[in-house]
């Protein structure tokens, strides 16, 4: 044993410190001055493990939403009840069965109509709520889609309900971001045409004419 390891005891390498750093528990090295306990230190960062998913953290509604181009605001109880079963009442429904649209064609389908809302609110300085529910202005709202979007058992349904869901979300999300763009240029009616498209009017009387022309189904 050399002079240095008798006075301070054999060396203890950089593993060994690491490992006490580290360590909630005793860690005992060959070097008896070294060891050392830390009891009251916090357990280990697991990293990437989930315990349970339902403890996952889920991003929370705002309660109130304003545009940033237009003179519009509405709140999250306008979205929970108003908007989104507005939506599931006019939206065609998504699949690959005749009658059915894509996601993507029914997504859009869904900016156009909450685009007029919000384009009608603005132009008329009236509320969202007001605007969905005024006389003869979205012809689902009497509806049973309408009245069943909170309670319907049926799993077809609650699958295109997940998905007007997840779309308001992230339409919410660009609300916030100030990016939610007016895809129908301050329009207020819309229609669909007889090859599937759907169409953008400004005004009621356009709307009117292309029904009467048959354009409109």
């Amino acid at each position: 044993m050399d002079l240095k390891e008798k006075l301070y005891g054999k060396a203890v390498s950089f593993t060994e410190k690491l490992a006490v750093a580290n360590s909630t528990t005793s860690v005992k090295t060959d070097n008896p001055k070294f060891s050392y306990t830390r009891p009251d230190a916090p357990e280990p960062i697991k990293f990437g493990l989930k315990e349970d998913p339902e403890d996952e953290i889920k991003p929370t509604l705002s309660e109130s939403f304003s545009l940033k181009d237009r003179e519009v605001s509405f709140s999250k109880d306008d979205v929970e009840n108003v908007l989104k079963p507005m939506l599931y009442s006019e939206i065609s429904p998504y699949g690959n069965n005749e009658g059915q649209r894509p996601k993507e064609k029914v997504e859009l389908e869904m900016r156009t109509i909450a685009n007029t809302v919000m384009n009608r609110a603005n132009n008329r300085k009236q509320s969202v709520n007001d605007v969905v529910f005024d006389k003869n202005q979205y012809q689902g709202v009497d509806g049973p889609k309408f009245k069943n979007f909170s309670s319907t058992s049926d799993p077809l349904e609650k699958e295109q309900i997940d998905f007007i869901n997840e779309t308001m979300d992230k339409m919410l999300s660009e609300i916030e971001q100030g990016t939610f763009n007016d895809n129908v240029g301050g329009a207020e009616f819309y229609g669909h045409l007889k090859d599937g498209t759907i169409r953008a009017f400004d005004t009621w009387e356009q709307y009117k004419e292309a029904i009467n022309k048959g354009l409109v189904k």
